[in-house]
């Protein structure tokens, strides 16, 4: 098994081998056998044993994981939101299954709440730049797509405060300070929700470096 993980997927064929003819099988070198014939093009095949483990081994969640990032890659998003529910419910700080279930998410459009999952692992990951790069490139990309839905639901209606607020958000957390600002410029205080208004008007305007202007949003 050890031998197996140090080894790249693409070449664990002959390991498995060795290890499929012993007495005795380790779950995770099944798994690994599975991931080998998803990325051989045997997608069903490694689907269904995938699930098969994960109902022989309830109590190893990583194969739950698995089993569902297997699903998310062939666009069972249903199928795999149950899986990782019930991960959650038992770990609710397994951050592998989180962002699993933000990406679960984000593939049946529910962007909103994919990025919610995505904030709540970047909690949990601030000390591992790699990942932190990573979920902001999810961030920036999902982001990309609602500014497109938000302007097209504030040219229908450019009173909707709450579309515009969030808009605003999606290009603050995109780095366009310049086009958040814009943005905020044109939302009617006496119309939003006092929490986010001042919440994002204390993060652009600290951003920004108008840190006075910040902490009188900030208090």
């Amino acid at each position: 098994y050890y031998e197996c993980i140090r080894t790249v997927t693409e070449e664990r064929g002959p390991i498995l081998d060795r290890m499929e003819a012993l007495p005795e099988q380790h779950p995770f070198g099944m798994g690994m056998r599975l991931h080998l014939a998803f990325i051989q093009g045997r997608e069903e095949e490694s689907l269904n044993g995938f699930r098969t483990l994960a109902e022989r081994y309830p109590h190893l969640d990583n194969m739950k994981t698995d089993y569902a990032l297997i699903c998310i890659s062939m666009q069972r998003y249903a199928e795999a939101e149950a899986v990782l529910n019930v991960v959650l419910e038992r770990d609710p700080r397994n951050v592998y299954a989180k962002e699993a279930l933000a990406n679960a998410l984000a593939g049946r459009g529910d962007l909103v709440n994919a990025k919610e999952r995505v904030f709540e692992v970047m909690h949990e990951c601030g000390d591992d730049p790699v990942a932190m790069e990573r979920l902001a490139e999810l961030l920036r990309t999902w982001n990309d797509v609602l500014i497109g839905q938000y302007e097209a639901a504030l040219a229908a209606d450019p009173t909707d405060t709450a579309t515009a607020i969030d808009l605003a958000w999606c290009h603050l957390q995109n780095e366009r300070t310049d086009l958040a600002l814009e943005v905020g410029e044109t939302i009617d205080e006496s119309k939003a929700d006092p929490f986010d208004y001042h919440n994002f008007f204390g993060k652009l305007y600290h951003r920004i470096e108008l840190y006075e202007d910040s902490a009188e949003h900030m208090e």
